[in-house]
């Protein structure tokens, strides 16, 4: 029988961390689904413990590939072998809330012409304790999107395949930022929606030198999304990226100090106002413990400029 949805899990030598996964969707008050897990070829004793796993639930499939390809090739494999209706991700790191797919599945269903729907998360630690949730904005028009990720990781998303073009995929070539494309991609095709509920937790793992190994790779990914999409951005939109990306590059305090007068020269003045933003807000965030304030506030800005500058070109008309 189809099933309703299809749950891609991709997987690399995350053996211990694979099973709490797997189990957090085993236990969804939704069970009309499949799991397909995709081994991107583990050196670990990671096939030991699917074939464990499998042979205690019928509704696990696995797939394994030869040689390591990546997190995308893996997901765009799991997306072509998904026989439901809808379709899933979940991260090997990260666990979802029991009623998770009831709810994005009920707003599927209810929204007909919604191509992905996302959902708020909870950030926990390796270690445990009670986390913290990230309630970003829910009500957000297209362009807004692409400002900043407001979908979140690929573990909140759950997709509707036939409303997707054969050629909206994870793209290989992304070093990161391979959500937000993708999240792009399907709001081309039709209105993209989050269920306002905390729905899936997002593991961070206790790793100190994370951020400073991530940060190359983050650059590369900014700088491909905005040649592939740069094009539908505002002058303002584009302009916020380009000096998000030179605050994150000046790594030190001295080239920080160094960079402010040539952004306050340099950059229009909707842009300063985009990274003051995000730069209070996320200390307001950080007392408060609500890590989401900056990405709302910024959507605010973003909703506001919107707004402002078709105002100006009503005008001129």
């Amino acid at each position: 029988m189809t099933p309703t949805v299809t749950v891609v899990v991709p997987t690399r030598n995350r053996s211990a961390r694979l099973a709490a996964a797997v189990a957090s969707i085993e236990k969804q008050t939704f069970d009309d689904i499949e799991i397909v897990v995709v081994d991107d070829g583990s050196e670990d004793d990671t096939p030991d413990v699917l074939e464990k796993i499998a042979a205690a639930d019928a509704r696990v499939r696995v797939i394994r590939l030869a040689t390591p390809a990546g997190a995308p090739v893996a997901r765009n494999r799991g997306l072509e072998e998904g026989r439901g209706k809808f379709v899933a991700f979940l991260d090997d790191d990260d666990r979802w809330l029991p009623t998770k797919l009831e709810r994005q599945v009920a707003h599927l269903r209810s929204h007909p012409d919604t191509v992905l729907v996302g959902c708020h998360h909870r950030i926990v630690t390796d270690g445990g304790g009670p986390g913290l949730d990230f309630r970003g904005p829910t009500d957000f028009a297209p362009e807004d999107l692409l400002w900043s990720n407001l979908l979140g990781t690929l573990s909140n998303a759950v997709v509707a395949p036939d409303r997707m073009d054969q050629l909206v995929r994870f793209d290989p070539a992304f070093p990161a930022y391979q959500d937000w494309d993708f999240y792009l991609e399907c709001n081309r095709l039709g209105p993209v929606a989050i269920v306002p509920e905390v729905l899936c937790e997002y593991v961070v793992h206790d790793e100190p030198d994370r951020l400073t190994n991530q940060l190359p790779k983050r650059l590369a990914g900014h700088e491909l999304l905005l040649r592939r999409h740069g094009a539908a951005m505002s002058a303002s939109c584009l302009a916020y990226h380009r000096a998000r990306m030179r605050v994150l590059a000046a790594t030190s305090r001295g080239a920080k100090i160094r960079l402010a007068p040539a952004l306050l020269r340099d950059t229009p003045l909707v842009a300063i106002r985009a990274l003051l933003t995000e730069s209070v807000n996320g200390r307001i965030g950080r007392l408060r413990g609500d890590p989401a304030r900056p990405m709302r506030h910024l959507q605010r800005l973003a909703a506001s400029t919107r707004r402002g500058s078709h105002a100006a070109s009503r005008r001129q008309r």
